[in-house]
């Protein structure tokens, strides 16, 4: 599948990421603003190629615009299982918590406990 180019660039995104060195609340609003302007498709790309630099605060962002893209991507769902679980920062296992918890928010709880089990399996 063919993108657009993307109207936010990594390096762009991965400086405001290493502005940051506590907590997590601006790393959030830059998901959140991508997300906002991009279609799931372009934020779910855009999110592999924030988690592949190794700078652990762009694939905090890269892992919380996975979660928000989750609902609508069996994708996404499988990129958090199969490479983010995976990841040795604990950091990153936190914003997967929230990642997690957002996609059961946007599915209903009730309906995500099945993905969960399969989650943390």
């Amino acid at each position: 599948m063919a993108f657009a180019q993307p109207r936010v660039a990594t390096d762009r995104v991965s400086r405001r990421a290493r502005r940051t060195t506590d907590g997590f609340g601006d790393l959030r609003s830059a998901a959140d603003e991508i997300v906002a302007s991009h279609t799931h498709a372009e934020s779910l790309h855009l999110a592999k190629q924030l988690f592949a630099l190794d700078v652990h605060q762009t694939r905090m962002i890269a892992t919380f615009i996975v979660g928000m893209c989750a609902a609508q991507s069996r994708e996404a769902l499988r990129f958090l299982r199969e490479r983010v679980s995976r990841d040795a920062d604990w950091r990153l296992q936190e914003i997967l918590a929230h990642a997690f918890d957002r996609y059961c928010a946007d599915v209903e709880y009730e309906r995500a406990l099945p993905t969960r089990c399969k989650l943390i399996a």
